[in-house]
């Protein structure tokens, strides 16, 4: 080394330092994937929304809200099957045996049967917002549950209140079937929102998820949807 040139000690140096770098990269890739440098979470916090800088609530899949029934495959994250007759939100896998939210938008269709795909079913579509987080949901009703849909909008129609002005409260009730026994969707009339701040924040909600809703109450409901 004492017999080297100023430009090799200088040369020597740099190479020393680019193998210490590239081993140190080696040992961070051995613990993972072979010749792979694993990012930490500062770097993708820094770059977070890059490219998808125009990407907004309404880009994103809506997690949907399931009332669990007792031939559900769900479970918790130590493989335990999910409390039956409570609510599973996928959105962050919550489960609640009861769901305060307002529901903002009702659409029809027929859907394949849970049970037989090569049947089609009628289905209730609600998008709503789980309160006080304000997550939003899809929530699918069939059979039973329809005629509870059927009830609520009966209110709704009773209290000549639009939809997003209902604070409703989800929950079931165990019935038993030709089948066995299963739990039916019921859906709670808690009261009516007042408050004309959240009032307001409700009907932009529901007229940002439903573009063509009108100012009459509950427009896609029809006579057959409302028990009398």
């Amino acid at each position: 080394m004492d017999s080297m040139t100023p430009a090799q000690k200088e040369a020597f140096a740099k190479a020393k330092g680019i193998k210490e770098e590239v081993t140190k990269e080696k040992a961070i890739a051995t613990k993972t994937t072979p010749g792979m440098v694993v990012a930490d979470e500062e770097y993708f916090k820094k770059y977070r929304g890059l490219g998808t800088e125009e990407l907004t609530a309404e880009d994103m899949p809506t997690p949907y809200l399931s009332l669990i029934q007792n031939n559900s495959t769900l479970t918790d994250k130590e493989m335990r099957p999910l409390m039956r007759g409570a609510f599973y939100y996928a959105g962050d896998e919550s489960v609640n045996k009861e769901v305060e939210c307002s529901l903002l938008t009702f659409t029809k269709k027929d859907l394949p049967s849970f049970d037989d795909k090569s049947v089609m079913v009628r289905t209730y579509i609600f998008l709503g917002i789980i309160h006080p987080q304000n997550k939003i949901f899809a929530l699918y009703v069939k059979r039973s549950g329809i005629g509870a849909a059927k009830a609520f909008f009966g209110e709704l129609n009773k209290n000549k209140i639009p939809m997003f002005a209902a604070k409703v409260k989800l929950s079931s009730e165990m019935v038993k079937g030709d089948k066995g026994t299963y739990f039916k969707l019921i859906f709670n009339l808690n009261g009516i929102e007042t408050d004309m701040e959240k009032l307001k924040k409700l009907e932009s909600y529901t007229r940002r998820l439903s573009p063509e809703v009108k100012e009459e109450v509950a427009e896609t409901i029809s006579s057959d949807d409302i028990p009398f």
